[in-house]
Order: C-alpha cells, then sequence, then structure tokens
C-alpha cells in the first residue's frame, strides 16, 4: 500500500483475511477496490459477504452505510442501519433510521419500525393517524400520556375512543366526559369544551 502497489497489496489483504477474520483487512479490500479498482459493485459484495458470514459489527456496518451512501444507495444505507440496530439496539442509529424511512416519505415501514423500537412514540402517534389506524393510536395515547404525563394525549384517547366506538352506548359516552372532565380541569381548550 505504501509502494501504492495496490493491485499486488490485494491479494495479501484477501489471504490475510482469509486465514484469520479480521473486519479492518475486509475493509482494507473493500476500500481498495472500491477507490483504486472502481468496482462498488465488487467492493459491496465484499462487505455484504462478510457480513452475512461473521455478523454487522458495528465498524464493518458503519462502513457499508458509508459506501452505499456515496453510491446514493438510501435502500442499502437502511439496510446497513437496520442490521446494526437489530443488533445493538443503539438510539442514534434509530434515529438516523427514522430520519432516512422520512427522506423516503416510507411511513409505513417507519411505522413498522417505530412499533418495533419505540424511539418516538409521538411520532408513532402522528403515523396512526395518519395510517387511520385510530384505535392503535387511540390506545398509545394513553401510553404517551401515562409516561409524559401530557394530558394532549389523554384528550386524543378519549376523543378517538368515542369517535371509533359504539357512540350510543352509555358507558362510552361517561368514560368520555370522566376523562375529558379531567383534561379540562388542566388545559381549558375549546376542542376539549366541545367535545
Amino acid at each position: 500500500l505504501t509502494l501504492e502497489q495496490y493491485k499486488a497489496a490485494l491479494p495479501y489483504f484477501e489471504s490475510s483475511s482469509a486465514i484469520n477474520y479480521n473486519p479492518y483487512a475486509l475493509d482494507k479490500i473493500a476500500t481498495l477496490t472500491f477507490l483504486q479498482f472502481g468496482d462498488s459493485k465488487k467492493a459491496v459484495a465484499y462487505y455484504e459477504t462478510h457480513i452475512r458470514l461473521y455478523g454487522c459489527g458495528e465498524y464493518l456496518c458503519q462502513r457499508l452505510a458509508t459506501l452505499y451512501a456515496k453510491l446514493s444507495d438510501v435502500e442499502g444505507v437502511i439496510s446497513s442501519y437496520t442490521r446494526l440496530y437489530d443488533e445493538q439496539k443503539n438510539d442514534i442509529i434509530g434515529k438516523k433510521l427514522v430520519d432516512l424511512y422520512l427522506l423516503q416519505k416510507d411511513y409505513d415501514r417507519l411505522g413498522l419500525f417505530l412499533e418495533k423500537s419505540h424511539i418516538d412514540d409521538e411520532m408513532l402517534f402522528s403515523i396512526y393517524k395518519r395510517q387511520k389506524a385510530y384505535l392503535k393510536a387511540a390506545k398509545l395515547a394513553l401510553i404517551i400520556y401515562q409516561k409524559s404525563g401530557d394530558v394532549r394525549y389523554a384528550a386524543q384517547n378519549a376523543m378517538l375512543m368515542f369517535e371509533f366506538g359504539n357512540q350510543k352506548n352509555p358507558k362510552l359516552i361517561d368514560e368520555t366526559i370522566t376523562k375529558l372532565s379531567r383534561v379540562v380541569e388542566q388545559q381549558r381548550d375549546a376542542l376539549y369544551l366541545n367535545y
């Protein structure tokens, strides 16, 4: 490498990697393949094969995600970060995934990811409402309220349960009135008062 004899260096890195598992040697192979020989498909294949055999690991998944980003392959970046998140449950990686799904406007996959990770329940609540999954939204609103004490979510729970329940059921009417009465004691809002 120091002598810039890249074609001669590559087989040594390959045999080193074959003899002894080393993510850094594999990274050198993929980097040489991409930067010096311009073969992005082969570089990606090196990473992908290695990751399937030995697992992702933070270093290689980050490197693969970076390569996919250089290739403007957002799906590849998502795939790499998903593997990394599944292994480590790292919230920073999770937030990157959320941003990527938003960039793609892929609200269905974003919703599935948020259901699994619970990184941002307020965003998941919005997605449920967007998808017209009102019962899920109502249940999640109650959970958010219990965690945060934010009465807006208690109100959302009451209103959604009423709107999508049997509105002639006296028990549901009483529950809705009780819940909203508690809400307006803390936050006098015209919407809640009108309800």
